[in-house]
């Protein structure tokens, strides 16, 4: 194996591989879920004294989660261990029909081959990294017959009794790739599931998880989940998305951040994210609501002005803190509905 490839199993999938910078955390996600679960020796990696330059902010990120107490530590080698019978049944059930994941191998290996080009042998050499599916790229393995050929089709189907037959010996190691990759999901999503936590994967395994559907619910609400929110700062509102670990913690801190998920996951499935008017929709309600606000403390300020010209003693002073009290009521109640956009804008609104 690899250095990057043995480094990329270690590393959360939640973010991207950029040259030059290394693994960028995708801040927009990490607003997603209440807490987290990592392997031990990723943990220990990222936290180091001297973590490799590649890792970014995600050692930052982790003292944030950490501080907040949304951080836990798994051994996830001795949690396989503890559901390897699991895991067996598991693939010894879907290693029956081997055809029936000629998709899911096709995608998997299609953006593996893209990681590859992308990174190198080392990761000083890495490109950027996209995780684009790109059909006329998929590797081929060359045959007893000189010929290439894409493991992913027809080496999956029947190849008959002949072990003399190209077919037979291409299907023989399409069987082996193909039991290697559905281990790696299968591990996945029983460790999780002992575990009580939602598995997130590397994008690769996406088309596995989408054909085991019924046994990965669990981790396609999460993924799901994590596509709304990455879609809502990269589309929707990118001028607002977190860009530092600070404004993540700031973000993770505030009770308004339930609103945000919910509007989030709304605009999702409405398709709204991905509507161009819906962003400026929502700054048009918000200028509304700014200017019944600012209606709201021009009267109150009258009412002050105007009770505060009694020659009374004190009714002026408390005038002034019953109309400020009126007024941040009401304002209040105005905004609560577009609380989540106060949020991300910082409190400013409809700059």
């Amino acid at each position: 194996m690899w250095v990057w490839q043995y480094e990329l199993e270690r590393m959360p999938p939640l973010g991207q591989f950029q040259a030059g910078s290394g693994f960028i955390p995708d801040l927009a996600v990490l607003l997603m879920f209440d807490e987290f679960l990592i392997d031990g020796q990723a943990h220990e990696r990222i936290l180091s004294n001297t973590p490799p330059a590649w890792l970014g902010q995600w050692p930052n990120v982790l003292e944030v989660l950490g501080s907040e107490g949304a951080l836990s530590v798994a051994d996830t080698d001795e949690e396989v261990k503890r559901v390897a019978a699991v895991r067996g049944a598991m693939l010894k059930r879907d290693m029956q029909k081997p055809a029936m994941w000629a998709d899911a191998m096709m995608y998997y290996d299609a953006l593996m081959a893209e990681a590859d080009r992308a990174l190198g042998e080392t990761v000083d050499a890495a490109g950027n990294l996209t995780w684009k599916f790109d059909i006329d790229k998929i590797p081929g393995i060359r045959g007893s017959d000189g010929e290439y050929h894409l493991l992913s089709g027809s080496p999956l189907t029947d190849p008959g009794n002949d072990p003399n037959d190209p077919h037979y010996q291409l299907h023989q190691t399409a069987l082996s790739y193909l039991g290697h990759q559905l281990r790696e999901v299968n591990a996945g999503l029983a460790v999780t599931k002992i575990l009580d936590a939602a598995p997130m994967f590397w994008a690769p395994y996406k088309r596995y998880l989408e054909t085991k559907s019924n046994e990965a619910e669990v981790a396609l609400e999460a993924h799901e989940q994590a596509e709304a929110a990455h879609r809502f700062f990269s589309v929707a509102f990118p001028a607002y998305r977190p860009e530092s670990v600070s404004e993540l913690g700031r973000l993770r801190n505030d009770k308004r951040l339930r609103q945000l998920r919910a509007e989030i996951m709304a605009a999702s499935k409405s398709g709204d994210v991905l509507d161009s008017a819906y962003p400026q929709r929502v700054l048009e309600e918000v200028l509304k609501v700014e200017k019944r606000v600012g209606r709201v403390r021009k009267i109150s300020g009258w009412l002050s002005s105007a009770i505060g010209s009694i020659p009374l003693p004190g009714i002026g002073l408390a005038a002034t803190a019953a109309s400020e009290l009126l007024s941040n009521r009401l304002e209040k109640k105005y905004r609560q509905d577009w609380n989540w956009f106060y949020l991300i804008s910082d409190g400013t609104g409809y700059s």
